[in-house]
């Protein structure tokens, strides 16, 4: 005989206190309650309307009758269960007090990813939850119900993204590739989960391929410890001491010069049988036993004798580290900064002469103070570290952080955390050391190797007729990474066979020459260049000098002189045209992006007669199809020329002088249609039949792997023919579902 459960089992909560927090906090305990009566009843067949007590029955009465006299003006016998709820509503989804919040500096003290999480998936739910709560917890819930504050909530779940990487890779694809995402939080979940398991995916390929190169010298290195350990006296062990940092994690040293052997416990008799003897003798008397057992010298004269042994051997094995002393006044060059965990900006010294990155004692805490997940962790044994003029530190504990490099050419961004050794000292710079510097493909005595080999040639330089210099077509690491990553993506999918068929791709990938990261000095595309006609009555259109504040200014300044380095601009200060130059802030950042209003120039041109395809009649060429790839065209515009007739209609003018572009500037006239027309010659033979153009990306597609592999080796070749160059990161291989120009397409 079955007994029903009683409902004393599922106690409800009670409304004892209207404060926002406690409400908050029973709204969330009602829901449980109710799940578990609902749950209960569906098991025992009870009636869930009487199982179920309602919230006036447990509202505290005393503070109930107060609520229906004063503040809801209702008779207690009339209140109802639905007003009741109401009025709750109306407190826990309001902000407490009807105070205005500081919304980004909440955001900014809460909400962050845990990139402890290894579960990719889990972490971006936890994320988008911890938005959640603290949304609920703050009684936010009608600020960000409507369609404003939604795209407002988008904006602060992209800015808060970690790591950077994640960050940057959404944002480019809101801006360039679809714009959905930015109004529309549950679209922007699925793109924070694709990207981040992209990117987990190259990680773990890199992670694997250094793990791999590093075994054989790690096993090397293991049989060498071990034939010391078995050979190295007792007088030869001595004792690390290391000073306290609280209740911390325990770690292993990552590159300790010694390794610690545990030898079985033996019982005194075996341990006397077996004993072997000191191949160098007595430290003492060179004799054959050891100094334990030396009858010459008494206890206290042995111990001296290992603790000097003991400090010799230690300086012996002192790691290099170079110390920087604090510039000069006369110093006047602008240091390099690096970010770290994205909080933290610090000046850094990439010193090749230490194996270690090292930060001081200083700067870890100004850390902690910004990032409550750092941890300092404690060193298996201390690490001293000789600096110039022979003085000592001794770091006992390392920190982990994800770095970011600022440099001229743009951040280079670690992708795992980086150790780095804490040291007691007041230097104002972040030392990278020499192993960091070689994961980054960075080798000071490789480069002045080439720096010496290349000024043999340096006559030759001079005979280049375009005046730009060329690139290498050689991959470079960074590139190679990312392509290694696409096949072993394709692979682990299960579409490519590993083999022959991951063969013939990886070799395809790497044989185009346009795979860019950043688009630097290269030349402009053999194609031919853009010529802009004036109506006949156009006149030259000059604007006036703008005003900029100085934070503009200087970006104009700084920016422009890049351009001018390029080749992609020239000065031109006898210019009879020029366009206000348009410094933009970039969304939730501090950074600028430069304008063009061509608008005045663009009255006064004539158009292309063409128009821009269909595409709505395009897409139904590749619907139905197996596998698609899409590619994308770097700094598209900026890779085609400009007729050198009509260079002189674009010129813009900053408050420092007037620039000519060399390239295409976007948004100019036809400078969209240019680019269609010009990427649609280049690729006439496969278009609408097994490629599509969109001005600057490509969509390839076909029925089988073997088929689609032809394309993408057709495509470029034909590219790397012509000088175009794509982009690694956002191209994408053998996808049986994908999203181009905002469309699905399956």
């Amino acid at each position: 005989m079955n007994v029903p459960i009683t409902s004393s089992a599922i106690l409800p909560p009670w409304v004892k206190d209207i404060s926002h927090a406690s409400l908050v906090q029973w709204k969330k305990k009602r829901h449980e309650y109710e799940d578990a009566i609902s749950a209960r009843c569906s098991a025992s067949g009870e009636d869930i309307s009487k199982a179920l007590m309602t919230v006036k029955s447990t509202f505290d009465h005393a503070l109930l009758k107060m609520l229906c006299k004063y503040d809801w003006e209702v008779p207690f016998e009339s209140i109802t269960e639905e007003r009741i709820l109401t009025e709750i509503d109306k407190i826990v989804n309001n902000v407490k007090n009807g105070s205005i919040v500081n919304i980004d500096a909440l955001f900014d003290d809460e909400l962050r990813m845990d990139l402890h999480e290894s579960d990719v998936h889990a972490r971006v739910v936890n994320y988008f939850k911890l938005c959640e709560d603290i949304i609920s917890r703050n009684g936010l819930q009608t600020t960000f119900g409507t369609s404003m504050g939604i795209t407002h909530k988008c904006t602060i779940l992209r800015k808060h993204l970690q790591p950077t990487a994640l960050r940057d890779e959404v944002e480019t694809h809101q801006k360039l590739i679809d714009k959905a995402s930015t109004k529309n939080d549950v679209a922007l979940y699925k793109l924070v989960k694709e990207k981040a398991l992209e990117q987990e995916k190259v990680f773990r390929s890199v992670a694997n391929r250094k793990r791999l190169q590093q075994q054989p010298k790690q096993e090397n290195k293991t049989r060498h410890g071990e034939r010391r350990a078995n050979g190295k006296h007792d007088s030869d062990r001595t004792a690390a001491t290391s000073k306290s940092w609280g209740n911390k994690r325990k770690v292993q040293s990552e590159t300790s010069t010694e390794r610690n052997v545990k030898r079985p416990q033996t019982t005194g008799s075996l341990r006397t049988a077996t004993k072997s003897k000191p191949r160098g003798g007595c430290f003492n008397c060179g004799k054959d036993h050891w100094l334990s057992e030396c009858p010459d010298i008494d206890e206290a004269e042995k111990e001296a004798i290992l603790a000097k042994r003991g400090s010799k051997k230690q300086s012996e094995k002192r790691f290099r580290v170079k110390r920087v002393n604090p510039r000069t006044k006369t110093q006047g060059r602008v240091r390099s900064t690096a970010t770290l965990n994205a909080k933290l900006d610090l000046p850094y010294c990439a010193d090749s002469g230490s194996d270690w990155n090292i930060i001081s004692h200083n700067h870890v805490k100004e850390l902690q103070a910004l990032d409550c997940d750092v941890e300092v962790a404690e060193l298996d044994r201390p690490v001293e570290l000789e600096a110039v003029g022979g003085a000592v530190l001794t770091a006992t504990h390392g920190v982990d952080v994800y770095l970011c490099l600022n440099t001229a050419a743009g951040p280079v961004r670690c992708q795992d955390p980086k150790r780095c050794l804490v040291a007691e000292s007041d230097d104002e710079e972040l030392i990278v050391g020499r192993v960091l510097l070689a994961e980054l493909g960075i080798d000071v005595d490789r480069e002045l190797e080439q720096l010496a080999a290349r000024n043999l040639n340096d006559d030759d330089e001079f005979g280049d007729s375009i005046g730009i210099p060329m690139r290498e077509d050689t991959l470079d690491e960074d590139v190679a990474i990312v392509i290694n990553g696409m096949v072993v993506d394709c692979v682990e999918r299960g579409i490519v066979s590993p083999g022959t068929e991951e063969d013939r791709l990886r070799n395809i990938l790497a044989s185009f020459k346009g795979w860019r990261l950043a688009l630097g000095d290269d030349p402009p595309a053999r194609v031919p260049p853009l010529r802009i006609r004036l109506k006949p009555d156009a006149k030259p259109f000059k604007c006036k000098v703008r005003q900029y504040s100085p934070e503009k200014s200087e970006f104009l300044a700084k920016f422009n002189a890049e351009l001018v380095r390029l080749g992609w601009v020239i000065e031109n200060k006898e210019s009879r045209w020029a366009c206000a130059a348009l410094p933009v802030r970039k969304p939730n950042s501090n950074e600028f992006r430069q304008a063009n209003d061509y608008r005045p120039a663009n009255s006064m041109t004539e158009g292309i007669a063409g128009v821009m395809p269909s595409l709505q009649v395009r897409l139904e060429e590749c619907k139905g199809k197996e596998f698609y790839a899409i590619f994308d065209f770097i700094k598209s515009f900026w890779q085609l020329p400009l007729h050198k007739a009509s260079q002189e209609i674009l010129p813009y003018m900053t408050d420092r002088g007037i620039f000519t572009p060399t390239r295409v500037p976007q948004g100019c006239t036809d400078a969209a249609l240019h680019f269609q027309s010009t990427v649609e010659e280049v690729l006439k033979e496969y278009l609408h039949e097994c490629v599509l153009v969109w001005i600057d990306d490509l969509l390839a597609y076909a029925n089988t792997v073997v088929e689609l592999m032809d394309v993408i080796e057709a495509i470029l070749k034909r590219l790397d023919e012509y000088g175009f160059k794509l982009n690694p990161r956002k191209c994408k291989l053998f996808q049986t579902e994908i999203k181009w120009c905002g469309r699905v397409i399956n």
